[in-house]
């Protein structure tokens, strides 16, 4: 009994070893989407941080002014340049994802993405690729990244405005005094 148990343990384990292509890359892109979501939430922090003004040190905050904008433009770049790194990477999946829905991939490709048992019609690639699992993991990385984006570039334009505010504060500040 304990020999049969053994095989099995030895089979699924050799199931488990044999992973697509397309199942790294689904678990790559997962963690890839992971990394970005800490991201998210740890900008959202540095957001809460950033955007308080103190009343009552109105000077230092206009001159702290320049060096967020600087902080946030530099975030902005470097997350554009993940953007457009993760979306050339999305482009370069689809062609492979239209190669192998189209027949057009080496056996050897297809042996290691996971063997198609069915003919697709041309005008049926596109469905297929929209429905792929690892297609659909790659497109919510991409949002998530260009979501990250437009948060950090939000965050710039309240920056920008962040000068009116405090200009506007001190202008009270001077009314209530009798200024």
């Amino acid at each position: 009994m304990t020999i049969i148990r053994e095989k099995i343990k030895e089979q699924q384990s050799a199931v488990q070893s044999r992973k697509t292509l397309r199942d790294v890359w689904i678990e790559e892109y997962e963690s890839v989407n992971l990394e970005i979501l800490e991201k998210t939430e740890k900008i959202r922090e540095d957001i809460q941080i950033d955007s308080k003004i103190d009343n009552l040190h109105l000077f230092e905050e206009s001159l702290r002014q320049t060096q967020l904008h600087a902080k946030w433009f530099d975030l902005l770049a470097q997350t554009k340049r993940e953007y457009r790194k993760i979306k050339a990477n999305q482009n370069k999946a689809y062609l492979t994802l239209w190669k192998y829905y189209q027949g057009k991939t080496s056996p050897e490709f297809n042996a290691k993405f996971g063997i198609m048992n069915e003919k697709i019609l041309k005008s049926d690639v596109e469905k297929y690729i929209e429905a792929d699992d690892a297609w659909l993991k790659i497109k919510e990385v991409v949002q998530n990244q260009f979501a990250l984006v437009e948060l950090i570039e939000n965050m710039l334009e309240n920056i920008k405005q962040r000068g009116f505010a405090i200009k506007h504060a001190i202008e009270y500040k001077k009314f209530e005094a009798g200024l």
